[in-house]
């Protein structure tokens, strides 16, 4: 099938950060066919790298027929004006995936990096907030929802069984974890040198680092020379406490209208808010050791 651009927008953004809760936001429109974590599209015959940060240079034009092709296919095969997708490991690899969708739209949100170690650090435990439990029916649910996720991902993209056997130390300790059957194994994207630091240091640091490494990424290539694309920021903060100009900046550069439905998703938000579902309290220590990771990036982003 030979290549033509769609309207592709990518959401990017580290893990705990809100990439979820934006892309239901932005999946309401009855426009829009919404593709969730396809990690074996974007990582097609790049396993053997061993971490998730990818550059133009892992580029083939065997790989970039591949992804590119794979993702019209889907939207052609299900319907849709425009596709959206969001992969936080994306965030690692930004300049991989601009070089393939130099014509896509990217919508980048940021949350406070001490917020998202310590959710991350829950999640790596195997732990699921009070808001996740509702909206997915509780841990077996999510469980069933994973098991289905992942059939969707072995089947449906055409993985190479080579592919499936080098992700195998990564994917099965992950669904054992999301399983509740296995707590503290690799969670997340996966930055060079992650699996050296979870030995080394102390998991809430490691977090930290998963957070910086993902926001550095983007915003170090969105500053960069080579990047001449279509790029939106957004925080975490704006979605959550209701800042509705910036909310509808957002929709407008990405082409997608707000509807009915994403009102109503989006008062849900703020409601659970303002309700605090959930409280992350890191203690002194752990901010502490969060800090020695990330102060800079912190600090530069306006979280003080």
């Amino acid at each position: 099938m030979i290549y033509n651009p769609f309207n592709f927008v990518i959401v990017l953004g580290a893990a705990r950060s809100g990439t979820t809760m934006l892309a239901n936001l932005l999946k309401m429109d009855e426009r829009v066919n919404y593709i969730g974590e396809p990690k074996y599209i974007w990582k097609y015959k790049n396993f053997s790298a061993g971490h998730d940060k990818l550059t133009k240079d892992h580029i083939t034009p065997e790989i970039q027929y591949h992804i590119r092709n794979t993702f019209q296919n889907y939207l052609t095969e299900n319907g849709g004006d425009i596709l959206l997708e969001k992969t936080p490991s994306n965030s690692l690899r930004f300049e991989f995936v601009y070089n393939l969708f130099p014509k896509a739209k990217f919508i980048h949100i940021i949350r406070n990096g001490i917020d998202v170690a310590f959710s991350a650090k829950k999640r790596w435990c195997g732990e699921y907030t009070k808001t996740e439990k509702v909206y997915k029916s509780y841990l077996k649910e999510i469980s069933s929802a994973t098991k289905r996720r992942s059939k969707r991902r072995w089947l449906d993209t055409e993985t190479r069984f080579v592919d499936m056997l080098l992700d195998l130390n990564y994917i099965i300790p992950l669904y054992m974890n999301n399983m509740g059957l296995l707590k503290h194994s690799i969670w997340g994207p996966v930055y060079p040198g992650i699996r050296q630091d979870y030995k080394n240091l102390d998991l809430i640091e490691v977090c930290a680092l998963q957070w910086k490494h993902s926001v550095d990424s983007v915003l170090d290539f969105k500053n960069s020379s080579d990047f001449r694309g279509d790029y939106f920021e957004i925080r975490y903060e704006d979605i959550v406490e209701g800042n509705f100009n910036k909310i509808m900046e957002m929709f407008e550069f990405s082409g997608i209208c707000m509807n009915i439905k994403s009102k109503k998703y989006l008062q849900t938000i703020c409601d659970n808010y303002q309700k605090k579902t959930y409280s992350l309290n890191p203690g002194e220590k752990e901010k502490e050791l969060i800090l020695k990771h990330s102060q800079n990036t912190l600090t530069s982003l306006g979280y003080s």
